[in-house]
């Protein structure tokens, strides 16, 4: 195989930074073609890298996700020559999610009494809390005032 240690690793919420090996043939014409996936069958290519004539076989590309995608990234490498032969990596999956999304996370979970919740870019205004109990129960409901990314702490 011409393409050896592909890595995957979260390098922010939304990046993921590729790096492999190439077992660089001098005398040959090839670029490698960064391919991703979201069902880990059909790749689509993102990026291309040309092959590197300084004699390193060391290769590295930066995937940045769109503004509303979250959830697990599949990503393989393609070795591609001249005459159109093509040799393919192992598959290596990322879970990434845009920073930029709104999200909130409620803690302590499970509580019994006072709850923090925090907001992460959420667009300022009123909101309706609902708070249930783990039979389903709403055991609250309370109007809150958001601000962008903030802290409330309710009982």
């Amino acid at each position: 195989m011409s393409i050896r240690n592909l890595f995957a690793n979260k390098i922010a919420d939304n990046k993921a930074e590729l790096s492999w090996s190439g077992f660089d043939e001098q005398s040959a014409s090839y670029r490698y073609i960064v391919e991703m996936s979201r069902d880990g069958k059909s790749f689509s290519d993102v990026g291309e890298i040309s092959r590197n004539i300084a004699n390193s076989d060391l290769y590295k590309y930066v995937f940045t996700t769109n503004q509303n995608e979250n959830g697990i990234f599949f990503f393989r490498v393609k070795q591609k020559y001249n005459n159109e032969n093509t040799h393919f990596s192992n598959v290596k999956q990322v879970y990434l999610e845009n920073s930029l999304l709104a999200k909130f996370t409620v803690f302590p979970n499970p509580s019994t009494g006072i709850v923090g919740i925090k907001f992460d870019n959420i667009e300022s205004g009123e909101m309706m809390l609902q708070v249930f109990n783990s039979r389903g129960q709403k055991v609250m409901q309370k109007d809150i005032l958001v601000a962008g990314s903030s802290y409330q702490q309710v009982g």
